[in-house]
């Protein structure tokens, strides 16, 4: 939501989300759901989910603007009664929530390190999104699209989370849905990092919070969609997109990881300095 800085508005899977100065007189977005209606690329996924070969690629339940709403207040609230940091939300209208203003969002503070050349704090952030992953899914929770864009890095070093807009967990087993939240992660890690040693910290840091299930889980989906990289390849030799490039350079770096164990330390994410703490 911090990513609204400078146009103050934004649209997305839920909504159009807007800045706004809350009752207090301290910033809020208010995402009114719905008001943009149903994409017709939801309402294609929706429909091909019946005849997808893996089950992590099923799309979540299609819902009008009421049950968006209600979906973004109850996994928040899940999320708070599990320990797990979210912003402030309060009614703003019958189908529109204001959320408190968390701070610059994850993906906000990853170009900015980008820019600086501050690949040790750069890459240590994305070591603290998984591992606060990790812990999501130990409390039995699943977020459902886990990108940093939806998360604010903390003063204290906690991930904040947010934008609940996907819900697989109400269609397919929850072990199925944290393995799809943890490549969906990993699509954004391994093409982010800029030390090549990064993906495997990260998935070291989920693997020490995480149940144990859920990363095994992901390689039997990730076995089932091996027949997706060969044709990836070939496609990229004729456009070279980078969601398909994302897409196989993810899941080909977690089909290797997958079977590596972790190690004992892991740094932790500094948001004052900027650094791993170790």
């Amino acid at each position: 939501m911090a990513a609204l800085e400078e146009s103050g508005t934004a649209t997305g899977a839920g909504g159009r989300v807007l800045r706004a100065p809350g009752t207090d007189g301290a910033c809020v977005f208010v995402k009114h759901f719905g008001a943009e209606g149903i994409p017709f690329g939801r309402r294609l996924h929706a429909v091909l989910s019946a005849f997808l070969p893996v089950g992590i690629w099923s799309a979540s339940p299609l819902l009008g603007a009421r049950g968006l709403m209600a979906r973004e207040w109850r996994k928040s609230a899940a999320f708070r009664a599990a320990g797990i940091a979210v912003p402030d939300l309060s009614a703003a209208g019958p189908e529109a929530l204001a959320t408190a203003d968390a701070g610059p969002d994850g993906q906000a503070v990853l170009k900015r390190l980008r820019r600086a050349g501050d690949a040790a704090g750069h890459d240590a952030l994305l070591v603290a999104l998984a591992a606060s992953l990790g812990r999501i899914h130990a409390a039995g929770l699943c977020h459902g699209r886990p990108h940093p864009r939806d998360t604010a890095p903390g003063e204290d070093g906690e991930i904040v989370w947010f934008d609940f807009e996907e819900e697989p967990e109400a269609v397919m087993p929850l072990l199925d849905a944290q393995a799809r939240d943890l490549w969906l992660l990993f699509l954004q890690v391994c093409e982010r990092a800029m030390d090549e040693g990064t993906p495997a910290r990260a998935l070291a840091a989920y693997r020490q919070a995480a149940p144990a299930g859920v990363a095994p889980r992901l390689s039997v989906h990730l076995g089932r969609a091996s027949w997706t990289l060969a044709l990836g390849r070939l496609l990229l030799r004729l456009h070279a997109g980078k969601d398909l490039r994302r897409y196989v350079g993810a899941t080909l770096c977690l089909r290797e990881l997958l079977g590596t164990e972790a190690p004992a330390v892991v740094p932790a994410w500094s948001a004052e300095a900027g650094l791993p703490i170790r």
